[in-house]
Formats: structure tokens, sequence, C-alpha cells
């Protein structure tokens, strides 16, 4: 005859074991879903700031008299001395903002592919098509020699943007913080 008390505590041992292990990959799920959730306030806040950035940048450049103060003050110091003579007349101001704001992107795109967020297609795409097209663009290359000598854009997407004016393809951020592997 089977032992009624034995069979109920056996299954209630198991029950217990499977609470446990469902315990344990629930609070696992819902750390890795903190974590997500912190990255995508991290991209959001980011963004957020980016946006508010450019049209800052584009307000001081579109007022005659903070324009005309702004140039005044970058003519006197040294390197950015260059990019007053970038500014000169209207029309360089437009398309000084339009090689920023592309500059810009391509900056956010490089650290969300170095930290791993931007999928290996989406990387395809920014590189051959969006990245690779402003290197064509002479004054967007003297704009972006300005802005690097300048420290405006990071250091290491500068090392990384680089080789495309001397006709080198794009290397992988998310393969190595060193950017050691051609895409």
């Amino acid at each position: 005859m089977i032992d009624f008390g034995a069979v109920m505590g056996a299954l209630g041992l198991a029950s217990g074991i499977i609470a446990i292990l469902y315990t344990r990959i629930q609070a696992g799920a819902a750390r890795i879903q903190a974590q997500e959730t912190a990255h995508l306030t991290t991209l959001q806040s980011n963004s957020e700031l980016l946006a508010r950035s450019r049209e800052i940048r584009r307000r001081v450049l579109a007022i005659p008299a903070i324009r005309e103060e702004f140039l005044s003050v970058v003519a006197l110091q040294g390197p950015l001395s260059e990019l007053a003579d970038l500014l000169k007349t209207e029309s360089d101001f437009e398309r000084y903002l339009v090689y920023r704001d592309a500059m810009d992107t391509a900056q956010d795109a490089f650290f969300l592919r170095r930290k791993g967020v931007m999928t290996d297609e989406h990387w395809y795409v920014w590189t051959k098509v969006h990245m690779s097209i402003w290197a064509k663009f002479p004054g967007f290359e003297r704009s972006f020699r300005v802005a690097a000598q300048t420290g405006l854009i990071h250091p290491d997407f500068v090392e990384f943007y680089e080789p495309i004016f001397r006709g080198s393809g794009f290397r992988d951020p998310a393969t190595s913080p060193r950017n050691l592997t051609a895409v």
C-alpha cells in the first residue's frame, strides 16, 4: 500500500522546488527588464538633450545679434577661429548646421553600435548609406576637421570616421572598443 502522506510530502517538495526555480527565473527576468528600462531611459534622455542642443545651435546662428557675438568670441580663440571662417555668410551657417546635424547623428550611431544597441542591419545601412555619403562633400570634411580640432565631436568618433576621408572603410565599433575589425 502507498503511504499517502509520503506521496503528498514528495509532491509538496517538488512543487516547492518548482516555485523556487520559477521565482529565481522571474527575478532574473525582472532584473533584465529593469536594466533595459534604464538603457531606454538613458537613450531617450540623450536624444532629448541632443535635440535641445541642436535647437539652441540653430537659434544662436539664426539670430543676427547672437551670431555676431558668437563669431566675435570664437574668432579670438585659436582653433575656434577656423569655425568662424566656416561661418562667414548666411549660406555657410545653413550648410554648417546640416553638416553638424549629420555629424552628431553619425556620432550617435557610432556610440549606439559600440554599446551594442544598434543591430547589424542598421549598422550596415548607417555606414553604407548615411555616413559614407557625407565623406564625399568637401564642406563636410572641412567642418568635420574643424569640429574634431576644436573638440566639438568625441575623439573616439574622430578616430573611427577619419579613415573614410582617405578612402578606407568603416570599422565596426561593436566588435572592439578600439575599432579593430573592418566592416
